[in-house]
């Protein structure tokens, strides 16, 4: 069973609050970020964020969004890092040796789809976030882990993902071309593909 433990106080900026945690899933840390609306009333629709490959859970495009997301719509957000990067290991480019080492592991599409689906497990527990409206965001990388897991995980009801193909030097590096064949026609939920 996975378990949720905050990393330090919630900090609110203006209208939005923000806070670290770390889910713990099979004895490791799954380290991440929330953004939440500072005020609302009754349970609030989840969106998990994926990064991109040279990115990490507190990215300029994971801040802004996060923001975005509990600001504007009153929705949680919720980004955590993907393998070998931010808290997880040094990668800071998908041209790193390690981001191609990452992906010669052969579990490290399943163990993303597990750690995703243990982050929402453990979140779901908070009575402030509406387990029937859950939503997931992923770009690049983000997709390249998110389509496996939207087309795994029933509870995600839809879905923005794009900038990743069957074709080009992140397929060449990660081989996720057979990933996307084997899941691509398992996702069931709306998706926004973004070009």
């Amino acid at each position: 069973m996975a378990q949720l433990h905050w990393a330090g106080e919630a900090v609110r900026v203006g209208e939005i609050c923000e806070r670290d945690f770390n889910v713990e899933r099979d004895g490791h840390m799954i380290p991440g970020v929330v953004w939440q609306p500072a005020r609302f009333a009754g349970p609030r629709p989840l969106v998990l964020m994926g990064h991109g490959g040279s990115g990490h859970k507190r990215s300029a495009k994971m801040l802004r969004l996060g923001k975005i997301f509990a600001a504007d719509c009153g929705w949680w957000a919720a980004a955590i890092d993907g393998p070998v990067h931010g808290a997880r290991g040094p990668v800071t480019d998908a041209a790193d040796p390690g981001y191609r080492q990452m992906w010669q592991r052969s579990s490290v599409v399943q163990d993303m789809i597990d750690e995703w689906g243990a982050v929402l497990d453990a979140l779901s527990t908070l009575e402030a976030i509406d387990g029937a409206r859950v939503g997931y965001w992923g770009l690049s990388m983000g997709t390249m882990f998110g389509l496996p897991y939207v087309a795994s995980d029933a509870r995600v009801r839809a879905a923005v993902l794009g900038k990743a193909g069957m074709r080009g030097s992140s397929v060449e590096r990660s081989g996720i071309d057979k990933h996307f064949r084997i899941y691509a026609s398992r996702v069931t939920v709306p998706v926004l593909f973004a070009m």
